[in-house]
């Protein structure tokens, strides 16, 4: 009889504890997404440039945007959406790859609020410290393509 419940209080106890670690990695991920979704959402307010206008003249002053070539620069400006919402709905990245270096993207994106997309952009040119730890940064599980 002993071992009976020796086995049987053993079974529980196993269960309970891989259910509490289940429990502690869905809470884990379900912070960390609510953080990342602050990050972005807190990027997007600090973002200066919040209109299609906005970075229309950005584009004709001195500014990170001057990091492209001018033909790289103009395709940006006229590929980045802005929704109803004053959120980015997408923007042409190949001429960013093809150009900058990850921090440098970073630098342009910033002006728009979606500086977490840089990790997304494998094939920029790593050159510092600073990119390949741009490049790291963790993407969420899921996340908007652009």
């Amino acid at each position: 009889m002993k071992i009976k419940t020796l086995i049987l209080f053993s079974y529980f106890f196993v269960a309970s504890e891989i259910n509490a670690d289940t429990i502690k990695n869905d809470i884990a991920s379900s912070d960390a997404l609510i953080n990342f979704k602050h990050q972005k959402q807190l990027a997007l307010a600090l973002a200066p440039i919040k209109s299609k206008l906005a970075l229309e003249l950005l584009a004709q002053q001195e500014s990170p945007l001057d990091l492209l070539s001018d033909k790289a620069k103009q395709r940006f400006v006229d590929s980045v959406v802005f929704t109803d919402e004053g959120s980015i709905g997408g923007y042409y990245y190949a001429d960013l790859e093809a150009e900058l270096t990850p921090t440098q993207i970073h630098s342009i994106l910033s002006l728009i609020g979606v500086q977490h997309t840089v990790p997304k952009l494998k094939n920029s040119r790593i050159e510092t410290q600073t990119d390949m730890l741009l490049m790291l940064t963790p993407e969420p599980l899921s996340t908007p393509s652009y």
